[in-house]
């Protein structure tokens, strides 16, 4: 069984949904690094830091990694139904 031929007995919705929950996990990550560490050059200390970080992962991260994982999530779906569609 190939992989795209596995990704295309999932469900759209599974798939925009896996997408979606890793997107939205990953961007809560990136977004509260990429913060924390730009409040920390700019002089804060680590509390303050760290709550600058939480506060825009928590508004952030999660709606734009989760779009975007949802995105990549229904593209995957759909390259699997074009490649099942094709094989004889």
């Amino acid at each position: 069984m190939t992989h795209a031929s596995h990704q295309a007995t999932r469900s759209l919705e599974a798939e925009v949904l896996h997408g979606f929950a890793i997107g939205a996990i990953a961007g809560a990550v990136l977004v509260f690094v990429l913060w924390g560490a730009v409040a920390l050059l700019g002089g804060l200390d680590g509390v303050d830091a760290g709550a600058i970080g939480l506060f825009t992962a928590a508004w952030g991260g999660p709606g734009f990694g989760g779009m975007l994982g949802a995105v990549l999530g229904y593209t995957r779906y759909e390259e699997a139904e074009r490649a099942q569609r094709s094989d004889p």
